[in-house]
This record gives structure tokens, sequence and C-alpha cells, in this order.
């Protein structure tokens, strides 16, 4: 019987002697939900999922991808543009105070919502990842800084 995570059967063989020597095997099986959790040294062992979830909690391979800090920034700036520009007697200072953020990052935010199209929209095609990513704000700062968007994609694609 193969054995899948998540089922919930698991079989176990015993051989047991009788009296006259001959050998008899027996099959237990118990009803019991389990899942797979890879330990120390590649030693897979089979436990509860309770127990699994806790162990996997712990353990990097388990880590559950997640969207790159980017993509929320961009989304950020995109509002708090649309914010700023809405309202003509809004400052930059006030609307920071507005959302607790400093003054700067407002700036690098709305930067950002002013960047190239194109350079956006890949950002927004990144898909979740359990590593770190290779675009970040700081590394998009020089190019942000530029207002010509055809010189933002060229210093993007040297950062790609």
């Amino acid at each position: 019987m193969a054995l899948k995570e998540g089922s919930s059967t698991v079989a176990m063989i015993f051989k047991k002697k009788k009296p006259d020597d001959s050998e008899t095997p027996y099959l237990l099986v118990d009803e019991a939900p389990f899942e797979f959790v890879r330990g120390k040294n590649g030693i897979i062992s089979l436990v509860s999922p309770g127990k699994a979830q806790a162990i996997k909690s712990k353990q990097r391979r388990y880590k559950l991808p997640k969207e790159p800090l980017i993509k929320a920034q961009i989304k950020q700036g995109l509002s708090l543009r649309e914010e700023l520009s809405g309202d003509p007697k809004l400052t930059r200072a006030t609307l920071a105070r507005r959302h607790g953020i400093e003054a700067s990052m407002l700036s690098r935010l709305i930067h950002l919502a002013n960047m190239a199209p194109e350079i956006q929209e890949h950002i927004r095609n990144i898909r979740p990842s359990t590593r770190r990513g290779s675009i970040s704000m700081c590394r998009l700062l020089p190019i942000i800084r530029n207002q010509n968007h055809e010189r933002q994609r060229q210093e993007f694609q040297k950062l790609l």
C-alpha cells in the first residue's frame, strides 16, 4: 500500500510467529491523518498535521511565497499621488503625517508612481517568491529620480 501525504490511513505489516513456526503476516490498519516532514540530515518523518505545521513553521524550506514589497510600494505610491493631485491645498508634509510616514518616503513612493509604465508593468508581473527579489526600492532610487522615461527603461534593463 502506497502512502500519500494527507491520506487518512496508515498501514503497518507485522510478522508474528505461531507455535508451528510458520510466519503469517498480519495487517494492522489505523485511521489517522498524517503528513511527511523532512527533518535533519534528510530524515523524513511521518507526523500528525498539527505537529507537521509546527515543524514546518520553523523551517526555511517550507516558507510560503510572498509578494515582493516593491509591488505594494508602487500601489501605495499610486494612491498617494491620486490623493495629492485630488486636493490642491494638500501639501506633501500634511499627507505624510496623515499616513504616518516620513516626508522623504512619501517622495520616493510618488517617484515610484511616476516611473515608466513599462517598468511598473514588469514589476507587477513578478511572481511571489520565498527569496528576496532583485528589484527593491534602494536599487530603483537612481532610476526613478530621472524624469525621462526612455532613460529609466535603459537603466532598468541594466539592473536586470
